[in-house]
């Protein structure tokens, strides 16, 4: 759906893409936005009353997609003759952004001509919904430390190679 609207593509697409280039970047920036997060879409019943083992397991799934991913464009930096370096960023802070949305919620219940489509969100992402936003704030905890480990353990894999650099920030949180 979002591939078709905005011309995205998925991390795998978008590392194949940078693959591809004529000359690979000095600086590689990476932010996964959000759609990975959405722990209660397609989600049954039963997982939304007890999350827990969902929330594990698709921060677990995310770190093995995502670390085999960042191991495809370690390979072909690793070849380059210049200095690389990758910067991954970990997730927005969304305890913070759920404060600010329930500000302007709280505005539209007072006033509904605010805000028209504040409501559209939950139409393509169910865990903005009130009910589920504190577990997404557990799932980006998780994933951000997922994140800083896999970051940690690549960067232990590169010691001693001095053209490639790996890190971690949480410059957007």
């Amino acid at each position: 759906f979002f591939r078709r609207i905005l011309r995205t593509r998925n991390f795998s697409g978008q590392i194949g893409q940078l693959l591809a280039t004529e000359r690979f970047p000095d600086l590689v920036l990476i932010a996964i936005g959000h759609n990975n997060v959405d722990w209660a879409w397609r989600c049954p019943s039963s997982e939304l009353e007890q999350p827990e083992n969902r929330l594990q397991r698709q921060s677990r799934r995310f770190r093995e997609n995502f670390a085999r991913q960042m191991r495809r464009l370690i390979e072909s930096a690793r070849m380059q003759r210049h200095r690389v370096a990758a910067v991954v960023y970990g997730l927005v802070n969304f305890e913070v952004y759920f404060k600010g949305r329930e500000s302007a919620e709280r505005l539209r219940a007072r006033d509904p001509a605010r805000y028209p489509h504040l409501e559209t969100t939950y139409k393509y992402f169910t865990s903005f919904r009130p009910g589920y936003r504190s577990n997404l704030i557990r799932l980006t905890a998780l994933v951000n430390e997922e994140l800083r480990a896999m970051v940690s353990e690549l960067n232990g894999e590169l010691a001693g190679n001095v053209n490639l650099q790996v890190r971690y920030s949480d410059a957007l949180a």
